[in-house]
């Protein structure tokens, strides 16, 4: 038997019980040459590196020129394509998104609480920083001798946004 050229489709009906074995399916090809199984389809149909049959709807290739192939793309240093995602029934969509929305309003509401506590701590703690440089100007004010000229008067530190003192 004369054997046909590369990229020749041949019919499945055409093929002999020993033959069945060598043809793999279209996504073993892809995961053996790490490409898309349109890629594949494409190096048998376009650019005739594969041999392929149909078998109804599918293409089958042959194992040995796939093996060969990935030889000569290097393939085993190519890294694995992702599997495609999974699709969500609709039906359950619905829920996926009404847990999602519990989870993002109870996360407001906890950087909320949060945010609260922080501007509590930072006024409590610009409180005593107030509190420490009037005790300051107070020390100032009694240890200074009598004959100097008395010292200014303490002035009040301007209050800023909080967060003009983190940025600086």
């Amino acid at each position: 038997m004369r054997r046909k050229p590369p990229g020749h489709v041949r019919d499945v009906r055409d093929m002999t019980d020993s033959e069945a074995g060598d043809w793999i399916g279209g996504a073993d090809a892809a995961q053996i040459l790490k490409l898309s199984p349109r890629m594949v389809q494409r190096y048998a149909v376009e650019h005739g590196r594969l041999e392929s049959i149909k078998a109804g709807h599918k293409r089958l290739y042959r194992r040995a020129d796939v093996i060969r192939l990935a030889a000569e793309l290097g393939s085993e240093d190519r890294a694995q394509l992702p599997a495609p995602a999974e699709l969500v029934p609709i039906g359950e969509l619905g829920g996926i998104i009404e847990r999602q929305a519990t989870q993002i309003a109870q996360l407001s509401h906890e950087l909320g609480r949060t945010q609260g506590r922080l501007e509590a701590m930072q006024q409590a703690l610009e409180a005593a920083e107030r509190r420490a440089i009037s005790a300051e100007d107070q020390v100032k004010l009694l240890m200074a001798p009598k004959d100097d000229p008395a010292p200014e008067p303490p002035t009040e530190p301007v209050q800023r946004a909080w967060w003009k003192r983190w940025i600086g």
